[in-house]
């Protein structure tokens, strides 16, 4: 991870990084800017993969919960790391199979194999102005956030400005966010830029028990998967790493490695927990065990969240030495990581009850 990434995403998501909308002036003719199309929905979740996905599809008049799609997608079962480009890099798929996945169309655009990101942003950003036009948000890389995606819903072209929503906590009230509509290209010494994503006309029936299915027996790979050789880790092999560099004489709190990730997982989790509990009426010959699983899954980001406040009680500040904090740390992980494999457990327990 560049160095660069320590200062700006750790910037970013303490501070108002991105200048809040004062105003959101509605737009009467589509020629005019700004253009804002109002009332999106602000993020429930701080996943910076695919809570995207969820809420633009609300503007379609879907009304998957928060906890679904973190489900579905994945994430909510997901444990990557420990370090900050995890969340969207250890993926159990890119957000555009999500799309399709929940019935709908998916056009990526792209900055691949692309010298001139200048050149190609004057073709991505026409598509995405008349997208807004049409009312309908466009998921974008790098808007507004440090390498996750957002959601641009409005542009001003006067402040050359984007609208729209992340997953930072300044970004969830009634006003948008604003940042300059070139920032895309703009994440190059932490990651390559993406591009956006456009979601398009919903063109098939999504298959809720076959996503479920296959939701549960990723979640219980992913977790178990302990081979992998090169950092960063995927799920339990993540909570090993993590207490080996709290076994260190010198280890200190560090806001990428162990607060952006506790901040990160100890939400998505807690939506994983959810979703358990959404479906287990549905799977009722493995409602039990789905139960059990979301008891535990929700145990472990509790302590994520305990991890989050005994490091960085204040605006993302390093707590002051405190006495055993190498023990607590350990001790804590362990018991994070007890929790999460017990919720593996108990999903892999339930897939022969459902068939799988």
């Amino acid at each position: 991870m560049a160095r660069t990434e320590r200062s700006i995403k750790r910037r970013t998501f303490l501070a108002a990084g991105v200048a809040a909308a004062a105003t959101l002036p509605t737009a009467s003719v589509a020629a005019e800017t700004p253009v804002v199309i109002r009332g999106v929905d602000p993020y429930r979740v701080y996943d910076p993969a695919f809570e995207c996905v969820r809420v633009v599809l609300k503007t379609r008049g879907e009304r998957y919960s928060p906890a679904y799609v973190q489900g579905v997608s994945g994430s909510g079962f997901r444990m990557g790391g420990p370090c900050p480009c995890a969340p969207t890099c250890a993926m159990a798929m890119p957000q555009s199979d999500l799309v399709r996945l929940l019935g709908y169309e998916a056009e990526e655009l792209t900055f691949a194999d692309r010298k001139d990101l200048k050149e190609r942003l004057g073709e991505i950003l026409p598509r995405i102005k008349a997208e807004i036009r049409a009312g309908r948000p466009v998921i974008v890389f790098h808007a507004f956030t440090s390498a996750e995606w957002d959601v641009v819903c409005g542009f001003d072209d006067a402040k050359h400005e984007f609208l729209g929503r992340g997953g930072y906590q300044n970004m969830r009230g009634r006003e948008y966010a604003r940042a300059d509509q070139g920032r895309m290209i703009t994440c190059v010494e932490t990651c390559p830029p993406i591009g956006a994503l456009i979601v398009g006309a919903k063109d098939r029936r999504f298959d809720a028990r076959k996503a479920e299915m296959a939701a549960l027996k990723e979640a219980v790979r992913h977790a178990r998967d302990t081979k992998r050789k090169n950092y960063p880790f995927d799920g339990l092999a993540v909570y090993d790493r993590w207490q080996e560099h709290w076994r260190a004489d010198d280890a200190k709190p560090d806001w990428l490695r162990d607060g952006y990730i506790s901040a990160v997982y100890s939400s998505t989790h807690q939506a994983g927990s959810d979703f358990l509990r959404e479906i287990k009426g549905r799977h009722r010959a493995a409602s039990a065990h789905l139960e059990r699983a979301a008891e535990r899954l929700q145990a472990e980001a509790r302590t994520l969240h305990q991890i989050l406040a005994l490091l960085f009680p204040g605006e993302g500040k390093p707590q002051p030495e405190l006495p055993d904090l190498r023990r607590t740390m350990r001790d804590l992980l362990a018991r994070a990581r007890a929790d999460y494999g017990a919720m593996a457990d108990e999903i892999g327990e339930a897939l022969p009850r459902l068939g799988a």
